[in-house]
């Protein structure tokens, strides 16, 4: 930015503050023609991720998970994508027009997802029989111990 103002407020030339401010002269002279288009500075470096959830609602998401694998129905990975756009709209944020024509969140916000709540787990559920599940009681416990 400071090399951009060298040249336009201060009458430098290109090549001369790109060598002063250690900046490549092409990156330098692009820089300034968007300074000249827009009516603010352009940003400058690299932008963060477009973040969908906020904090909270990310974090009532990880909490479901967990909860959904104690109760024997664990989330594959393709239904947390559906989860995920099924929040996107309880929670009246807009969603980009690929995830709305799938009615489902991209593979990446899942992996984004993942990559700051580690410890939460999407894989595919293992399959249980019912009366597995209905037998184990605490009368069936006791008549075995």
């Amino acid at each position: 930015m400071n090399a951009g103002k060298a040249v336009l407020e201060e009458g430098s030339t290109v090549r001369g503050a790109a060598a002063v401010y250690d900046v490549h002269y092409l990156t330098l002279s692009r820089y300034i023609q968007k300074m000249k288009d827009a009516q603010e500075a352009p940003k400058c470096g690299y932008q963060s991720s477009r973040h969908v959830f906020s904090d909270e609602q990310e974090d009532a998401m990880a909490l479901y998970l967990p909860t959904a694998s104690d109760l024997y129905y664990g989330v594959s990975p393709k239904e947390a994508h559906v989860l995920a756009f099924q929040c996107a709209v309880e929670f009246n944020i807009k969603c980009p027009e690929q995830c709305a024509s799938s009615q489902s969140a991209g593979e990446d916000s899942l992996y984004g997802f993942m990559s700051t709540r580690p410890s939460s787990s999407v894989r595919m559920p293992e399959a249980r029989s019912l009366a597995r599940e209905t037998s184990f009681n605490k009368t069936t416990a006791g008549l075995f111990f």
